[in-house]
């Protein structure tokens, strides 16, 4: 719901979480509004994700009112048991046609946990994909590095659990699989969203930068935007009809959606980590080596960037901030200082 409404006025939902309602007639962030087309789309698609949540709510409230309600006790059914238990041995009697029917029903058993076991890797495979192009994304945007920190470490541990659960021997986990997956699904979803906007701390014009390019990058500006965010929602419905389902009928979580003892893929997974890790970590490192040089540059992308000699002053600035107002002697006044040499080398990259 909250997406929906930053992505619909998104100036009025940043002032009402940022308290700054009365900040320039309610227009301080100056976010831009989304065109006509592409804004139907977007509530078109928030739209029937909130129905999905909707439904997945209803279905916990049924279950809830079916596990509380309590069925009477009646004399007459004393005798039941003991009419299923004869219906039992007459119908579980060996036979050569019971035993081809079992083989039958085990084959098609097993065929349909194989599907479905591979349904839920692929989803988990692509969850990872869209969660390490939102980690991309949030480096391009100059998110700060707390914010690029700990989204990496959510992707990072959601891989390692993931590997964890495909290598340990347990097949009787599916309810656990899946509230591991759903905890991961809501960090992404809603933790991280909310962290960003709790940076409500306003002190000088870089910090405002430095926060107004983080509410810029929770805005679905894009089509890749759009499907990353309709992705991980879709995802996090998904894991919440899931865990509801198994908690409506028990004998679900006796199985499990992952295979088990899988080395490959397991360390697979571990080099993933360790690729994003050493990624993120780079990529903070050589744009800060290049950033370094110029302190006007407020807010800059966190890429990997590479470079020699005089491809150095290549610096990815986002925005430029001068924070020198005026000058501060007669001197000054008569030869201003000449800042357009500065300002090239920062719109070099092509980004200010």
């Amino acid at each position: 719901m909250w997406l929906l409404l930053f992505n619909i006025a998104p100036n009025a939902t940043s002032n009402r979480v940022m308290n700054t309602a009365d900040l320039d007639e309610g227009s301080f962030w100056r976010l831009v509004d989304l065109p006509p087309t592409f804004f139907w789309l977007i509530v078109s698609g928030l739209s029937v994700l909130g129905s999905c949540y909707a439904f997945v709510l209803c279905e916990l409230i049924s279950t809830r009112a079916r596990v509380g309600r309590v069925v009477p006790f009646k004399e007459g059914f004393g005798r039941i048991p003991v009419w299923t238990n004869i219906l039992g041995r007459t119908f579980t009697r060996p036979s050569d046609q019971g035993s081809v029917t079992e083989r039958v029903s085990s084959a098609v058993k097993s065929s349909y946990d194989l599907v479905h076991t591979k349904m839920n890797c692929t989803m988990k495979i692509a969850d990872l994909v869209v969660e390490t192009i939102m980690l991309i994304q949030i480096l391009e945007a100059g998110s700060p590095i707390t914010l690029a920190a700990g989204f990496t470490v959510i992707t990072a541990s959601n891989a390692l659990a993931f590997a964890t659960l495909i290598w340990i021997p347990n097949r009787n986990v599916a309810l656990t699989e899946n509230l591991i997956d759903l905890v991961f699904d809501v960090l992404i979803v809603i933790g991280y969203p909310v962290l960003v906007l709790g940076a409500s701390t306003i002190a000088d014009p870089v910090q405002r930068a430095i926060i107004d390019k983080s509410l810029g990058s929770l805005q679905i500006n894009s089509l890749l935007a759009f499907f990353t965010r309709i992705g991980v929602n879709a995802a996090l419905c998904i894991r919440l009809h899931r865990v509801v389902s198994l908690l409506q009928d028990r004998k679900q979580q006796r199985g499990s959606i992952y295979p088990k003892r899988q080395r490959l893929p397991a360390a697979m997974l571990l080099m993933y980590v360790s690729l994003l890790v050493i990624f993120v970590a780079e990529s903070l490192r050589t744009s800060a080596a290049v950033w370094k040089p110029h302190p006007e540059c407020a807010v800059y992308a966190r890429r990997w960037t590479v470079w020699e000699g005089s491809s150095r002053d290549k610096c990815p600035c986002l925005m430029l901030i001068d924070c020198e107002f005026g000058p501060k002697t007669y001197s000054e006044w008569l030869q201003p200082k000449d800042v357009t040499t500065k300002v090239a080398d920062l719109a070099a990259a092509g980004l200010l």
